[in-house]
């Protein structure tokens, strides 16, 4: 059988929750299109890693209802927070997506 396109729209990201240590359990999401877009124009920008790390968990960390956690704005917020909490939903985003930490250095050289 040959698959409608409806099939690949109506397919839901996956979803896990991720307990960290002194902050709690947050939601995260399979990393969208958009949401790479998003973490590659960062890269391309120069910007820091840790830019990069903070707009991949605003696009992936969510409430219950879908909606994202984290909004542009609260970057600067997360950038001053300790670096375990950053790097733990970082990495737990990556987990997720099966992305290694190759591939991200790969990204991040090609930009």
């Amino acid at each position: 059988m040959i698959n409608d396109k409806n099939d690949l729209f109506s397919r839901k990201l996956e979803t896990k929750d991720v307990k960290i240590d002194g902050y709690g359990t947050f939601r995260i999401i399979e990393v969208s299109a958009e949401a790479q877009q998003n973490f590659e124009k960062v890269l391309e920008e120069k910007k820091s890693k840790i830019d990069a790390m903070c707009q991949l968990i605003v696009d992936s960390v969510i409430r219950e209802d879908s909606s994202t956690l984290f909004s542009k704005e609260d970057i600067p917020k997360l950038k001053k927070l300790p670096v375990k909490p950053i790097l733990e939903l970082f990495n737990a985003i990556l987990k997720l997506n099966k992305i290694g930490q190759e591939e991200v250095e790969d990204l991040a050289k090609n930009s």
